[in-house]
């Protein structure tokens, strides 16, 4: 198994000695572990090689609200100039996948990526010595999300690159522009923007501190508010209602309106535990959970309600028969809260979002 291993390497060893004999490039003065810039100036007054980046997205694929995470898709192209690959020729060279690990390349990772693949499409050198490669990146990155003001929340996915081989005093990151390759067409989310910048970040390890060049990505989300509202709060609000519409029915019904009033209790149990299902978790109070947390309080207080007419029923009737509370009464209250609640919490939650 060494010796097939040993084998491999001798034969992309060769291959690449070929190829950089074809493009006049000599094998003995090139070194594809020293930069561009390391390898033309002297050593102490070496400059950071410059590297240039453009992104174009090409998809939002998934988007998982129960782990915060979501998975894009995008092109990543690179730009940078080795003189050491200056060609007499008109056009550019195509390296093929398989000898483009012969030439010096910025290696980058992304430090915050759960799931990563890469295709590289493009390794393209032109006669100046300028290098062009495109990359094809698909990962799966986590997301920020202020769920304080849920459904009306906007999703922050920020995606950092860094090198880690090359510390910021050796290569630097530039963006030449960003781009939009088409809008992804997602049924919960709207993109509204990318923003792209540079950075730098310091690396404490045992060896000692060091920079590195990091360049970031944001991605900013909308979520589409009517899907939430069709799926979650509008059920919420029916079974409520419904578990008041028990008030109407006759007081001998007693028994009926307590059970009517646990079903509907029961049915708001499975509606919130959808919506915790959907929502990711969070160490404040979110926007759903002051909706939930009301219902469950309307819901109780009728429920008790129930119970006391049940147990003090033969006390809550005049001489004549009829009940000293009327229903309709006590239905008209609840509604008003209802209403009340819904006209103070929806414009607040929009407000606050910027949605208004």
């Amino acid at each position: 198994m060494k010796f097939i291993v040993y084998q491999r390497k001798e034969e992309i060893h060769f291959r690449c000695s070929g190829y950089l004999t074809r493009i006049n490039i000599s094998d003995s003065d090139y070194d594809n572990t020293i930069s561009p810039n390391e390898a033309v100036q002297n050593e102490s007054s070496v400059k950071a090689q410059d590297i240039g980046l453009i992104v174009l997205l090409h998809s939002v694929n998934k988007i998982a609200d129960s782990e915060a995470i979501t998975t894009i898709k995008f092109y990543l192209r690179i730009f940078w100039k080795d003189p050491r690959l200056q060609m007499k020729r008109k056009k550019e060279v195509r390296v093929p996948f398989y000898l483009a690990k012969c030439l010096w390349q910025p290696n980058f990772y992304f430090p915050e990526a759960a799931w990563e693949r890469r295709k590289q499409i493009i390794f393209s050198v032109y006669p100046n010595g300028s290098v062009r490669t495109t990359t094809l990146i698909s990962l799966t990155i986590p997301y920020e999300d202020n769920l304080r003001v849920y459904p009306f929340d906007v999703l922050s996915a920020k995606l950092n690159l860094m090198s880690y081989s090359y510390s910021s005093s050796i290569l630097k990151f530039y963006w030449l522009r960003q781009k939009i390759l088409f809008e992804s067409k997602l049924s919960e989310f709207k993109l509204l923007g990318i923003d792209v910048g540079v950075s730098t970040r310091m690396i404490n390890s045992s060896f000692g501190n060091a920079s590195y060049e990091t360049a970031w990505i944001t991605l900013n989300l909308s979520r589409y508010p009517q899907l939430p509202i069709l799926s979650i709060y509008l059920p919420a609000l029916i079974v409520v209602v419904s578990s008041w519409l028990a008030f109407l029915l006759p007081e001998r019904e007693a028994g009926t309106k307590l059970s009517i009033g646990v079903s509907s209790f029961l049915a708001l149990l499975m509606i919130t535990a959808y919506a915790e299902k959907q929502t990711p978790k969070a160490p404040y109070i979110r926007g759903h959970d002051l909706f939930f947390g009301f219902c469950f309080a309307t819901m109780f207080f009728s429920l008790m309600t129930h119970i006391h007419n049940r147990i003090f029923g033969m006390q809550n009737v005049t001489p004549s028969g009829k009940p000293k509370i009327q229903s309709c009464s006590t239905l008209s209250w609840f509604l008003l809260s209802l209403f009340l609640f819904n006209a103070l919490y929806w414009p607040t939650i929009m407000y606050i979002s910027g949605y208004l």
